[in-house]
């Protein structure tokens, strides 16, 4: 038996038409399964602490970023719960990462296979977080991208990033990585990935791996205006070694964050949050119906 769960609002009704053809594919290969279309995080863990509650089980879950978020947030207890996904959401970056086929009935028969491995989580704050925390400039560019009325996915990412990048100002961070003594620096942002990718598909944290118990973090100091362009580019890319602004670390944690003289707002699997920006990770958290190695 598996536990569907979707959001219908996920990418333009895009999440209810995959949702369909989920069922229609399980279906055909004869396997039992319940569906539910939860709104909102609430709806999502009344459901899952049922199942929980009847022994656990094996979900898939259908949608993007923030539907996962969504869901992750809601377990209670991840010793009961298997997760396999189905990427159905804007920009599907921890899909990306975990490389969940774009072929359904691949990435379904992917979840139908007896093989599975676990991977880590964050806890940052007081949330769960799969694949990538930030602030600075991602914040921004999110605010501009839910006022935007025109186009969608990534054209609308990376026109917000264009508009955002002529209006904004560097913030001074102080950072700490374990027990190293913390240090400030003038950035553009920070991000720090179980995940490698933001914005539906900028490299943006390219050493993260979700399954090696190790935060990654990447800082993009302040530069001048002339490079920008050319060191975004390196940053979209997965480049950044290319870059002497963008500075790459590995650390077994935690990480803290502290946007000094600002409010601290941070994105965690691009769900704007006002939180503490304090990382740690959790090793081998979720049981993924994911046969695929990264």
């Amino acid at each position: 038996m598996y536990h569907i769960f979707s959001n219908p609002r996920s990418k333009s009704n895009r999440g209810n038409r995959t949702l369909n053809k989920v069922e229609r594919i399980l279906q055909s290969r004869g396997v039992d399964f319940t569906s539910y279309v939860c709104s909102t995080p609430e709806v999502a863990k009344v459901q899952l602490d049922e199942i929980i509650a009847s022994g656990g089980g094996d979900i898939i879950v259908v949608g993007g970023d923030g539907t996962l978020f969504n869901i992750i947030n809601s377990i209670s207890d991840f010793s009961k719960i298997r997760i396999g996904i189905v990427a159905a959401g804007t920009g599907n970056d921890f899909a990306r990462t975990l490389k969940v086929s774009k072929n359904l009935e691949d990435s379904i028969d992917d979840i139908l296979s007896p093989d599975t491995h676990t991977i880590d989580i964050m806890q940052v704050g007081d949330y769960k977080c799969v694949n990538v925390a930030g602030t600075g400039l991602d914040i921004e560019v999110l605010k501009r991208y839910n006022k935007m009325k025109f186009f969608d996915g990534k054209i609308k990412y990376y026109l917000a990033l264009l508009i955002t990048l002529f209006k904004f100002r560097f913030y001074k961070l102080r950072v700490t990585l374990g027990e190293d003594e913390p240090f400030e620096v003038d950035g553009m942002f920070v991000s720090v990935g179980n995940g490698k990718y933001i914005g539906g598909g900028m490299n943006a944290v390219p050493n993260a791996r979700p399954d090696d118990g190790l935060l990654d973090v990447t800082i993009v100091r302040s530069l001048p205006g002339i490079k920008i362009v050319t060191n975004l580019l390196h940053f979209l890319k997965g480049n950044h070694h290319k870059s002497k602004y963008i500075d790459s670390y590995t650390t077994r944690g935690p990480v803290k964050v502290e946007i000094l003289e600002d409010t601290q707002t941070i994105q965690m699997d691009g769900e704007m949050k006002d939180s503490k920006f304090e990382c740690s990770i959790i090793p081998n958290a979720i049981t993924l119906l994911n046969t695929k190695q990264y």
